[in-house]
């Protein structure tokens, strides 16, 4: 802006004399004065309003000569008029008044002081700011800026969650943003809390009677996406006394010895299952999906071991975990204590034993607490075995492992560890040459089940000497994820 044209702006800012526009601010109708051409020369909502009909008319309509808005801090109103006039405030966005500015940039559509006010944001994330930051991201598109905020609340969700009516104020989308987050670090219970209190505040807000049929009104979108099946049976029955949150599919046996919560059976199609795959080859892991799919099992999500380790909070919101190795894990100590603390919660795991536990110090081989602390029903064993080998002596004809199984043939390749079982553990089938091809553990009550398939899970569609898929390997890996969640 050249020097002469800031003096004449400057001159008009605020200026009542030949002002064509009033504006009376705020619950104490604080007077400002502004031209309708620079107005629209800065907002299209001002410019439709005062160009796209006869304004004159409109005003004498209303029977009034001044625009009131009450809803708007006349500071804010101030350094936006400002603004809008010199392209410069003589007062510096901060978190006093970034808030306020952004609603009067939003209702009025100046886009180039929203970037401003996003950018000052996007550098002052902080507990008291952040969830407002993340609704105000959301509302505006800002995808950069709502992942930004959302990583941060994930991160400090300990911290956040606990804190009353933390949710009060938001609208719906926002809660429901922060509740469907993997990566929360609270707990369960805490949530809960806050989605009642946000219950509460919405009946307030909305002169509603609070009573349960109304909290259930609000919350019925909410409540779903808490994780019940996460919560302790003491929590559990607190929950069902207050009657507000429908847990009738988390299921309490008061009369079972473990105290725990269970879930309903579920068919195929219904089980949630991650495959966990350390193998960056997409083919080889479509493969594995594929058999599984090609089975029955229809949900299943599919990340690579290589490049990170999931959270505990991302694991729990799956039935089964299906974890094989072709390269190595990202890390595979943390993998094996988030493993051993997934199944604690009664979660329940399949391994494909080659090469994952092979006993060599490299990162292909879990580790970690689900190692360490005998959550596995084989001891890991150096020795790789690969002469061909079939289906041998079956161990445990009863089980549902086996249900219609006839026959397994390695393939050529026959990629398998020499294995000794651990305590409390039992073979369910053997291979022709002795050694145990599948295997699973008795954990203490209220753990999930361990179950591990001496293989390689690649199929002849990859490799012809992998396993043949004209035998039961798939019919195997499905049996084995129906069976941990439902037998």
């Amino acid at each position: 802006m050249t020097n002469s044209l800031e003096k004449i702006l400057k001159g008009l800012f605020n200026e009542e004399e030949i002002a064509d526009v009033h504006f009376s601010i705020g619950k104490k109708s604080k007077n400002f004065f502004a031209h309708r051409v620079i107005l629209a020369s800065s907002s299209p909502v001002f410019k439709n309003l005062f160009f796209g009909g006869d304004w004159k008319e409109i005003a004498l309509s209303l029977g009034q000569t001044q625009i009131k808005l009450p809803q708007f801090e006349s500071s804010a109103f101030s350094l936006v008029l400002e603004y809008i006039y010199l392209r410069r405030m003589s007062k510096s966005i901060g978190s006093n008044n970034v808030f306020e500015i952004l609603a009067i940039c939003s209702e009025y559509q100046i886009e180039d002081l929203l970037d401003r006010c996003f950018a000052w944001l996007s550098k002052h994330l902080n507990p008291e700011t952040c969830i407002k930051i993340l609704e105000s991201s959301l509302q505006h598109r800002r995808e950069n800026l709502s992942q930004q905020t959302l990583n941060y609340i994930e991160k400090n969700s300990k911290q956040l969650f606990t804190t009353e009516r933390c949710f009060d104020f938001l609208n719906e989308n926002t809660v429901k943003k922060m509740l469907t987050s993997d990566n929360l670090e609270c707990t369960e219970m805490d949530l809960y809390r806050r989605a009642v209190e946000y219950g509460r505040w919405c009946c307030n807000n909305f002169y509603q009677e609070e009573t349960i049929p109304n909290l259930q009104n609000f919350l019925q979108d909410i409540l779903p996406l808490i994780r019940f099946n996460l919560l302790s049976q003491d929590e559990l029955e607190t929950i069902r006394k207050e009657g507000i949150a429908d847990i009738s599919s988390v299921l309490i046996d008061a009369e079972n010895e473990s105290g725990k919560c269970r879930r309903m059976k579920k068919s195929k199609e219904q089980i949630k299952v991650l495959l966990i795959a350390a193998d960056e080859d997409k083919s080889f892991r479509e493969d594995v999906r594929g058999t599984l799919k090609e089975y029955g099992i229809k949900s299943i999500s599919t990340m690579t071991g290589t490049k990170s380790t999931p959270k505990i909070t991302k694991l729990c919101n799956y039935d089964v975990i299906f974890l094989y190795s072709n390269n190595y894990f990202r890390d595979p100590v943390l993998l094996g204590n988030r493993l051993a603390n997934f199944v604690e919660q009664g979660g329940n795991l399949i391994v494909c034993a080659y090469p994952a536990l092979l006993n060599k110090n490299t990162r292909e081989n879990l580790k970690g607490r689900l190692v360490s602390e005998g959550f596995l029903p084989i001891q890991k064993n150096k020795s790789i075995l690969s002469k061909q080998v079939k289906l041998g002596r079956i161990v445990s004809r009863s089980s549902p492992i086996l249900r219609g199984v006839k026959n397994f043939d390695c393939g050529e390749k026959s990629y398998h560890i020499a294995t000794t079982l651990t305590d409390n553990s039992s073979a369910v089938a053997l291979y022709t040459d002795g050694t145990t091809f599948i295997a699973e553990k008795c954990l203490k009550a209220g753990f999930g089940k361990v179950v591990v398939l001496n293989f390689f899970p690649h199929s002849s569609s990859i490799d012809s000497k992998f396993w043949k898929k004209n035998t039961d390997g798939g019919k195997i890996m499905a049996n084995s994820i129906e069976y941990v969640v439902n037998d």
